[in-house]
């Protein structure tokens, strides 16, 4: 089926004419068979991007050829044989039909079955040679000098609309949410008919961003995946995998790639171990004996690739009893210590103050928490409320 057409003079190549005809309707009458003609019925239909006059074609394609001799009848100006090719892109032409007829003029009609050809650009090509055996062993060229043959060539488009490429994971196993860890092969099985342009990959941590992001061109079948390759370990938890094969169909673009694609999704569990979370006091600072009373500031800094889950404030005294805890699940990492009144109100004394940071690493749990856990120094103060209960005396208080 043809959907566009262009019309054209045939250039009288060598010695020889001939005349390619596309897929006339029934009732559509062809132009005088022996005229240097051609045409190609149809809509146009051209594609700018690609920037080259062809024909949008697809099923079954009719192509009429005529080949005649322009001289004057003799032996030598017999046509020998007419020949019908193709070829895709800039590979190499294959034959469809064959006619071995000596006569001054050979027509006959041939056929392009483009359902299973990928889309994409194709030239029809028909060659034609006389009987000239003083020329014998110079391929049909259509350049005047060798005087044995002629040629004409047309291109058009086969588009039998778009067809997804194929795309899967091999490896690790496919959603089965196989453990791994460290550096993990990625084993991806991508084809298609118009060839498989490139393959994006993508790794997607258990918060939604991204750990993983390669392009590879061609249909690569190994990708690494290095999960310990940075600053620090990929988080440990459930990655949801995606390869995205484009191929190589331009008449079937979609609006973000240059061809047609399709996603292969599957899950792993990333565990590279237990990854202590980072923690540390930003307020208080150790006193170095001095003491210190009333209202404090409890501050902590926290940071783990598996996300902090909550950060617990706790408070020994010398005896190395626990006095008080208090666990807070947002950042800032702050909390208020009153001293001297109130449910956490302490006598005086030497005590030691502990942060500890739990992550969401649920598949390294530690002993006491539900992820794994973090502890920092402990940061030794000493209470002394004395001054302000004498302050308060005198103030009658």
């Amino acid at each position: 089926m043809i959907r566009s057409y262009r019309h054209g003079a045939l250039a009288a190549l060598g010695a020889l004419g001939l005349l390619v005809v596309l897929g006339a309707p029934p009732g559509l009458a062809f132009p005088d068979p022996y005229a240097p003609q051609v045409r190609i019925v149809g809509p146009p239909t051209v594609l700018d991007e690609i920037g080259r006059d062809a024909t949008v074609a697809s099923g079954t394609v009719q192509v009429r050829v005529v080949a005649r001799h322009k001289r004057e009848p003799g032996e030598q100006d017999r046509i020998k044989y007419l020949r019908l090719m193709s070829k895709r892109g800039h590979g190499s032409y294959h034959s469809l039909s064959r006619w071995d007829k000596e006569a001054r003029a050979v027509g006959g009609l041939g056929e392009l079955d483009t359902t299973q050809l990928p889309n994409d650009l194709y030239t029809l090509r028909a060659v034609a040679s006389d009987k000239d055996s003083g020329n014998r062993g110079t391929p049909p060229t259509g350049t005047a000098e060798y005087g044995v043959g002629g040629q004409h060539e047309i291109r058009l488009y086969v588009d039998n609309g778009p067809t997804a490429p194929q795309v899967a994971f091999t490896g690790p196993t496919p959603g089965k949410g196989a453990s791994v860890s460290g550096l993990i092969p990625l084993r991806i099985l991508s084809a298609d008919k118009e060839g498989v342009e490139r393959l994006l990959i993508r790794a997607y941590r258990p918060d939604g961003s991204v750990d993983l992001c390669r392009t590879v061109r061609g249909d690569h079948d190994l990708i690494f995946w290095d999960t310990m390759g940075h600053d620090y370990c990929s988080p440990n938890g459930r990655y949801t995998l995606i390869a995205r094969a484009v191929d190589r169909d331009r008449l079937n673009r979609t609006w973000l790639y240059d061809g047609t694609v399709s996603d292969a999704v599957t899950t792993v569990v990333v565990n590279n171990g237990p990854n202590a979370p980072r923690i540390a006091f930003e307020e208080p600072t150790p006193m170095d004996g001095n003491p210190t009373g009333g209202r404090l500031t409890l501050k902590a800094w926290a940071d783990d690739p598996e996300g902090i889950a909550y950060v617990n404030f706790s408070v020994y005294n010398a005896a190395g009893a626990l006095v008080w805890w208090v666990a807070k699940q947002e950042a800032p990492y702050t909390i208020q210590w009153d001293t001297f009144q109130g449910d956490r109100a302490v006598p005086d004394g030497q005590y030691a103050l502990v942060a500890t940071a739990v992550d969401r690493d649920t598949l390294n749990p530690s002993d006491r928490y539900p992820g794994t856990a973090a502890d920092t120094r402990p940061v030794l103060i000493r209470i002394s409320n004395k001054d302000r209960w004498q302050h308060d005396d005198v103030l009658g208080g």
